[in-house]
């Protein structure tokens, strides 16, 4: 379930979604200047990309919470151009192409525990 949350709930390890895109918080500051309207300052950190950004959030303004699972599979071969990963509560396989692993294939052992990270798509 994705909420609507307002700048003050702003946190390390809040998972955030800005332009449509999901962010992680790195760091926060509150901060009130002496003239104008009080801000966050957040250092953020892009699932997909890696990429961080320094985003600055209005008090009071609405940001919306990412929708992240987080599960943990453990890689257990490569078969031919698809590397399979296995769920081993349920014992099902997945098989995704070396696309979606991304640049992370050269660190994969067999039996290897990895953490996959979703919104829409795999992120990590």
């Amino acid at each position: 379930e994705i909420y609507a949350l307002t700048s003050s709930y702003i946190k390390v390890c809040l998972s955030i979604e800005v332009d449509g895109n999901p962010w992680k918080v790195i760091e926060f500051l509150h901060t009130k200047p002496g003239k104008g309207a009080t801000f966050v300052r957040t250092t953020l950190r892009n699932y997909a990309t890696g990429n961080q950004v320094e985003k600055f959030f209005q008090a009071g303004s609405k940001i919306e919470e990412a929708d992240i699972v987080k599960e943990t599979k453990q890689y257990t071969y490569k078969d031919g151009a698809q590397y399979v990963f296995m769920d081993l509560s349920a014992y099902e396989e997945y098989h995704l192409n070396a696309t979606d692993v991304g640049d992370k294939t050269k660190w994969l052992k067999v039996g290897m525990d990895c953490n996959w990270v979703f919104a829409t798509q795999i992120l990590s």
